[in-house]
């Protein structure tokens, strides 16, 4: 369930906010630039983490053929990326066996995450989570968890696609509300193939998501996000004291490879 739990994307968000946030940045169609490695570290404020307070940092690098990622890496492991015949992410495959697969509707939207977790107790058989995306007519989107203890989300969006609030329900913690804020620079990840809602969380190591613009307030408004960006308006680094789900005095340095 843990792992789960990581990858539910109630950890929306990340990059934005300096002294020029006013600027218009989504005017930069000609610089299609990707991530090269992202180097970040957070302190571990989880207090059911056998490293509560310790520091956290790593080096992820990034590979593509063209625009569609093939893995990203860092010394110690390496997490490879598919794609369907419309080039949309299929899967995402872990070291140790687990896999996270898409499947999409006739519009190009997801419309089943299913996640297998070969590691879950008891060993050798693998725990299979489902989830089913609806689309409303207002914009907002419901997940809903295919298990027992029924769990669902609702996501809304501003005009950019950026999910600006995650209504949630579960049994676990009942119900309960996170919102968020945007620039309007350029995501780090935007100009990755298949770069979708929900899917996109895989890029970082955040399992952040942002269409295409960055967070200026992740979860709530005490958590900001400060950011230094190049001449084209991508951030080359950020930081943010308070941090989010159990990371604080998150640190991070992006390069960038121009295609």
């Amino acid at each position: 369930m843990m792992k789960k739990f990581i990858y539910l994307f109630l950890a929306v968000t990340l990059f934005s906010c300096n002294d020029d946030d006013s600027s218009d940045t989504n005017n930069n169609s000609n610089n299609y630039k990707l991530v090269d490695t992202y180097q970040y570290s957070y302190v571990n404020n989880d207090p059911g983490s056998s490293n509560f307070g310790n520091i956290y940092e790593d080096i992820i690098s990034y590979s593509y053929d063209g625009n569609k990622l093939l893995n990203i890496s860092n010394d110690e492991f390496i997490v490879n990326y598919t794609y369907n015949g419309d080039n949309k992410i299929s899967a995402v495959y872990y070291p140790g066996g687990d896999v996270a697969e898409f499947e999409y509707d006739n519009q190009g939207r997801i419309s089943i995450y299913i996640y297998t977790d070969i590691d879950d107790y008891p060993p050798g058989q693998p725990s299979i989570s489902i989830a089913n995306f609806v689309y409303n007519q207002d914009g907002s989107v419901v997940q809903t968890w295919q298990e027992e203890s029924q769990a669902t989300y609702t996501y809304l969006f501003d005009q950019n696609g950026n999910v600006t609030k995650v209504l949630s329900s579960d049994d676990w913690d009942g119900n309960a509300e996170l919102n968020y804020t945007y620039d309007n620079k350029n995501n780090p990840f935007k100009n990755i193939l298949g770069n979708s809602f929900f899917v996109n969380i895989w890029f970082n190591p955040f399992n952040i998501s942002a269409l295409n613009n960055n967070v200026i307030t992740a979860e709530n408004e005490n958590n900001i996000f400060f950011y230094t960006y190049d001449d084209d308006d991508y951030p080359i680094s950020l930081n943010s004291p308070n941090g989010f789900d159990y990371k604080s005095n998150i640190q991070a340095t992006i390069t960038y490879t121009n295609q």
